[in-house]
């Protein structure tokens, strides 16, 4: 037969786990836990984002430049598999917003692993909604209003320092919201990486 207990915790102490009874106090011993880093910052997640936003011009290629691109896509349905894409790009680029990317592909391949299941794919624009050549589309008012923005722990991309802002739609927000983890350089507010994660609520998805 189980016993039922109930377990105290509180950031700096100790845990102390006791037995249920009718009465009891609980008594928790301090422990010192060392922190490798404190940042301590003079403004919001959000705008944090609007100064990344901000830097875009300074920080981002005007001339032409050739990058190396890989696209991976997985759709579920009910925690199913059941589409499966990867490709490989070339992609000659200017962050200028009048200038027309060009994309050239060297790999591609699709699984598609039950029949009769309606999944439409639709490349509209280029092969990836680029945040950073339309950061108006994709971090305007609507974006800001929809979704809740929070601090996670700093990280390391590629030798430099970032913050990493954790960004998910609001419990309130009814339509196909987006989950985004953004990595913003500490020193010059440059995007190193922005990972998107889709939320939609039908079955037959479209990806535009």
């Amino acid at each position: 037969m189980g016993v039922d207990c109930l377990t105290a915790s509180c950031v700096g102490y100790g845990i102390a786990t006791k037995r249920i009874k009718s009465y009891f106090i609980f008594g928790l011993n301090r422990v010192e836990h060392p922190i490798e880093e404190v940042t301590v910052t003079s403004f919001s997640t959000e705008g944090l984002v609007k100064m990344a936003v901000k830097a875009i011009p300074r920080n981002y290629p005007i001339s032409p430049v050739v990058l190396k691109m890989f696209f991976r896509e997985k759709l579920f349905v009910n925690d199913s598999l059941e589409y499966y894409a990867e490709a490989s790009y070339l992609l000659q680029k200017s962050y200028r917003k009048n200038y027309a990317d060009k994309y050239f592909i060297e790999k591609n391949r699709s699984f598609r692993f039950r029949k009769g299941t309606t999944i439409l794919i639709e490349l509209n624009g280029g092969v990836v909604n680029d945040a950073l050549k339309n950061p108006e589309a994709n971090f305007g008012v609507d974006f800001l209003r929809n979704h809740s923005f929070s601090f996670s722990l700093p990280v390391v991309i590629d030798g430099r320092r970032a913050f990493l802002v954790n960004v998910i739609p609001k419990p309130d927000f009814k339509g196909n919201g987006v989950e985004v983890e953004l990595y913003i350089d500490r020193q010059t507010y440059t995007f190193l990486k922005i990972d998107f994660w889709y939320r939609y609520h039908k079955t037959v998805i479209t990806v535009v």
